[in-house]
């Protein structure tokens, strides 16, 4: 019955090897295994001989790798559909279309432009479309449609709207030159003006361009919504230059809404963007020296910076466009900013226009200054960070960095870290001799550069980021490469980062290597040093609680109509109680016994079995555990309602006599605990296996040492389970402290599946919890000089790069390069 289910009739194997998958509901187990370590019988009550246990030792991360990462992703899957519900530029155009006519949305494409005789002789000069070109070709392929389309559903609906109105309507909107005068003057962006103020003035305008041009309200409305549609095919289109008579047309016409100025911010934005993108590079990770690689067109070219620079004629053109630019987008924002509240578009439009033209500092000022109005995400001040760094601005980084994280919508990412590190690096500011940076400590530094200030700032990174790409890895490394000069050899943009197992580097030599991590000892070839087993602190284990109490009473709200009378949350802090209050020895195993008892029971008579927890609480007794079993109330019952079997329905169950036996068993040695009636049992193993345990523990440490030749090493008690926990990974923990709690206290089990009482083999396999974190940290090498270990992306979960700046700071003679 169970050949088809365990893995060669539900034994552990001795073929298995370091890596290995010793179950078949998870894919952990990266340690190399012990197996036939048998233990002096507990004297067991029934007349069997003791499970012959099997340990596999080692970090078996692969699990929990999968899980944190998942969720990462589900958290990046919601930041993305929150950043396109925020920033679509024309999600308003989308979700409340004009009308219902598709030919709104196919858009034809534009006749292609005459030409003349000369033109056609020089294939190779391009003439430029003016803006109003732009403009007049979307307007000429819409307003027909647009107006035609609302004087007919006007019709419909019997409202005043003639042929006649609709076409004035249609002239104007393709009329080049201006048709009424503005009776204001738009605010500077100096200048303030309430909004009671411009709407005033607003109204005025709107009433002399009504008049003006023998308009009603009707053909008015049309005028703007006509105008809003070309705005948005403009973005669609990608043609910015529009922006500019766009822009002159709802000054004249005294148009407010919020929609369209945004949208008009957004093409501005755009096209400030387009034209300094010819002119600079802006992207500061494609830069040929330093970064991961630029453009393949410019590396056959010899790199960038064999580029043709314009002359000083065309810099001065462009810089007079770019003013241009920069002062209608301004006077945009401004406007908008007048009438409507900031939000963080129109701030980040602004931003990237700043930064387009190489204002850092402008940009930052701006920042700080609206900094109380809207919560800025990352990407709103990624740009102006990479710009310091640009501009080797190392004191306005930091400090702006540290303005950063007074948002709490401000999360930090594994790219923006290593753009940091990477960009102070290539400046050379963590090398030993490096200067202070200015101000950096009045933000709280210890240090002010050199080594020092690298491990202050991966210490910030450690609490955020579980790991970096392959591609960071790379970048970091040619950073460091560059800020050493001579201590390490730049890869090029088509190379890659290759292991370094075979050599380790001497102390006093700069290290930034990509490594392989032994599997048993945490064992860095390259450096020598160990890496360690990272405990929750008390902050994650509370947040731990609290996320289970949350979910517990969240789950028994959704499922019992708060029908129950016992409150979740209330539950689960008297479980903790008596864990805590409790005498005699201290538990040192919490078993997930729904988790056990259904163990590999998908055959025809297969269901709920109390003899598998009766076998894994033997083997664990054995082996020097105390272990405690966590079990929903019905299965302390004589009968209850059960699924599983081959046929998955669900049918009743009642327990015969020796199952009886070894549940009073349980009970009696306080080996079980069963949950109240209503409530998942989930969050009780979890809070379990971080209980405090204050009485039974006496204070102490339960953790076993390395050296204990009986017990296998780490944190007690440990949480035995199968379970891969996907229901509540997302809601307990940040990826960083559900990685931590999962290394720390998971251990799998492997054995053979009962038939009722019948057990045909005597073998169980652990899989123990890790040896050594996989995460960011920092060990010490002899010398007490500093080596830091990132985890790297990859389908290996042994593969790291490593970071040391050597015992006696760098030495340009002696060159070690990668």
């Amino acid at each position: 019955n169970n050949s088809n289910n365990s893995n060669n009739n539900g034994s552990v194997q001795p073929s298995f090897q370091p890596g290995g998958n010793n179950n078949n509901n998870n894919n952990r187990g990266n340690g190399g295994v012990f197996h036939g370590l048998e233990r002096p019988s507990p004297q067991p009550s029934s007349s069997s001989p003791p499970p012959t246990v099997n340990l596999q030792f080692g970090v078996r991360d692969a699990a929990a790798q999968r899980v944190a990462r998942g969720a990462d992703q589900q958290q990046g899957k919601k930041n993305a559909h929150r950043s396109l519900r925020e920033l679509g530029p024309i999600a308003d155009w989308v979700r409340t279309p004009p009308s219902s006519s598709e030919d709104i949305f196919q858009i034809p494409a534009p006749p292609p432009p005459s030409t003349t005789p000369s033109e056609e002789e020089d294939d190779d000069d391009t003439v430029e479309k003016s803006p109003y070109d732009s403009y007049w070709e979307l307007a000429d392929q819409h307003t027909d449609v647009t107006v035609n389309k609302r004087w007919a559903d006007a019709h419909k609906k019997k409202k005043s709207v003639s042929p006649e109105q609709a076409e004035s309507v249609e002239t104007y909107l393709k009329q080049e030159e201006i048709a009424v005068p503005l009776q204001y003057e738009v605010p500077s962006n100096d200048a303030t003006m309430q909004k009671e103020e411009l709407l005033q003035v607003l109204d005025t305008q709107k009433t002399k361009f009504m008049s003006d041009m023998n308009f009603d309200d009707k053909q008015y409305e049309l005028t703007a919504k006509a105008l809003f549609i070309i705005c948005n095919m403009s973005a669609k289109k990608n043609a910015p230059e529009t922006v500019t008579v766009l822009w002159q047309k709802v000054k004249e016409a005294g148009i407010a809404g919020k929609d369209i100025l945004r949208q008009l911010l957004h093409l501005g934005g755009s096209l400030s963007i387009a034209n300094q993108r010819a002119k600079r590079e802006l992207s500061y990770q494609s830069s040929y020296e330093g970064g991961s690689g630029s453009a393949i067109l410019d590396m056959l070219d010899g790199g960038l910076e064999k580029k043709k620079k314009p002359d000083d004629e065309e810099d001065e053109e462009e810089d007079e466009e770019g003013a241009r630019i920069a002062s209608l987008v301004d006077e945009i924002a401004t406007y908008y900013d007048a009438l409507h509240e900031h939000t963080e578009q129109t701030i980040q439009t602004r931003v990237r226009m700043m930064v387009s033209r190489g204002k850092a500092m402008e940009a930052d000022a701006l920042l700080r200054k609206l900094g109380h109005t809207a919560d800025y995400h990352l990407r709103v001040f990624t740009p102006v960070i990479r710009l310091h760094i640009e501009q080797e601005n190392a004191s306005q980084v930091l400090s702006l960095y540290d303005y950063m994280k007074n948002f709490p919508t401000v999360h930090f990412d594994s790219d923006f870290y290593i753009q940091l590190l990477a960009g102070l690096s290539e400046n050379g500011c963590f090398r030993q001799d490096a200067p202070p940076i200015e101000g950096a400590d009045s933000l709280g530094f210890s240090h002010s550069s050199g080594p020092g200030l690298f491990g202050e700032l991966v210490d910030e990174m450690e609490e955020k980021i579980i790991e970096i790409s392959q591609t960071n890895a790379k970048r970091l490394y040619n950073a460091l490469a560059k800020g050493m000069e001579a201590e390490l050899r730049p890869l090029g943009p088509l190379e890659v980062l290759k292991l370094e197992n075979s050599e380790a580097a001497r102390d006093h030599k700069v290290v930034a290597s990509r490594v392989q991590i032994d599997h048993e000892t945490g064992h860095c070839p390259r450096t020598g040093v160990d890496l360690q087993l990272k405990q929750l602190t008390e902050e994650q284990r509370e947040k731990l609680i609290v996320g289970c109490r949350e979910l517990a009473l969240e789950a028994q709200n959704k499922w019992t109509q708060h029908q129950n009378p016992e409150k979740a949350d209330e539950a689960i802090d008297r479980f903790l109680a008596w864990m805590d209050q409790r005498e005699g020895e201290p538990y040192t195993a919490i078993v997930d016994g729904a988790n056990v008892a259904y163990y590999m029971q998908n055959f025809d008579d297969g269901g709920f079995n109390l003899h598998q927890i009766k076998f894994v609480v033997d083997a664990l007794e054995t082996m020097g555990e105390n272990p405690l079993v966590i079990l929903p109330a019905k299965y302390g019952n004589d009968r209850f309602m059960v699924s599983g079997g081959g046929d998955g329905v669900s049918k009743r169950k009642q327990y015969t006599n020796a199952e009886k036996q070894i549940r009073r068993e349980l009970q009696e040695k306080e080996r079980v605990y069963f949950v109240p009636p209503g409530l998942l049992d989930d969050y009780y193993w979890i809070c379990g296996s971080v209980a405090k345990q204050s009485v039974s523990s006496r204070g102490e440490d339960l953790s076993v040492p390395t050296d204990d030749p009986k017990r296998w090493p780490g944190a007690r008690p440990v949480l035995i389970s199968n379970d891969q926990m996907r229901d509540h990974k997302l809601g307990m923990l940040e990826p960083m402290g559900f990685r931590r709690w999962y290394s720390n206290f998971i251990v799998n089990y492997n054995f053979g599946a009962f038939v009722g009482a019948k057990k045909f083999h005597n073998d169980i396999g652990f899989s123990t919890a890790d040896f050594f974190s996989r995460e960011i940290q920092v060990a010490h090498g002899e010398n007490g000089e500093s080596v830091w270990h990132f985890p790297v992306e990859s389908s290996r979960a042994d593969e790291w790069f490593c970071v040391r700046f050597g015992s006696k700071g760098p030495k340009k003679e002696e060159s070690e390069s990668n």
